[in-house]
């Protein structure tokens, strides 16, 4: 018998241009189930929340070249059986890119 696992959640994020060839983003989001609803007694460790934060900067160098750089952040936790031993664990995360756009 499967049923609905109700959650709140949402994303945000913010992009700008404070000059023309720079371009400024962050981010955040959250997905939170309604533990109720969550049963790790027969499913084993299940996710009751991610959350995720990030920011990045690009730069267009010239004509079609970009270069840019971002880091984002991540928190996972989860539910098991044993309230006394919720586990969660973090991420960090840095990617630095380079594209060409034809």
């Amino acid at each position: 018998d499967a049923r609905a696992i109700r959650t709140m959640g949402g994303w945000a994020q913010v992009i700008g241009r404070p000059v023309p060839d720079l371009s400024l983003g962050v981010g955040f989001g959250v997905d939170d189930p309604r533990n109720e609803d969550l049963n790790p007694a027969t499913a084993g460790p299940v996710r009751s929340r991610n959350m995720t934060a990030y920011g990045n900067v690009g730069y267009k160098v010239g004509g079609a070249w970009l270069v840019g750089a971002e880091c984002s952040w991540t928190r996972t936790t989860w539910r098991t059986s044993d309230p006394t031993q919720d586990p969660s664990n973090t991420n960090i995360r840095a990617v630095v890119k380079t594209s060409w756009a034809f």
